[in-house]
């Protein structure tokens, strides 16, 4: 079904994400959400600017590096432990 394959594809993205490697994904659904500037994105079913993306990320060691510093700088941002401190302030806040 298209709701359990875009949930896979947002999975895949944020797995990649973790594991600092450059993202080339489709402009679908919800994965631009996911990986924000963090990717290069493409037109679903266009072979060619896939094929595109892909060259850039193999040949172009800038255009990957610069991606994975971007993951990286979101992993900071969103990362396990700041999200449960802001839950905890968002608790503590409701509390009082």
């Amino acid at each position: 079904p298209p709701l359990e394959l875009d949930r896979r594809q947002r999975q895949m993205c944020i797995r990649d994400r973790a594991a600092g490697v450059p993202i080339v994904a489709s402009r679908v659904d919800g994965i631009p959400a996911v990986v924000e500037d963090c990717a290069l994105l493409v037109a679903p079913e266009d072979d060619s600017e896939l094929a595109q993306a892909l060259r850039k990320v193999l040949e172009c060691p800038q255009t990957s590096a610069e991606l994975v510093k971007r993951e990286r700088q979101r992993a900071e941002l969103f990362g396990l432990q700041k999200g449960c401190d802001r839950m905890v302030e968002r608790y503590e806040e409701l509390l009082h």
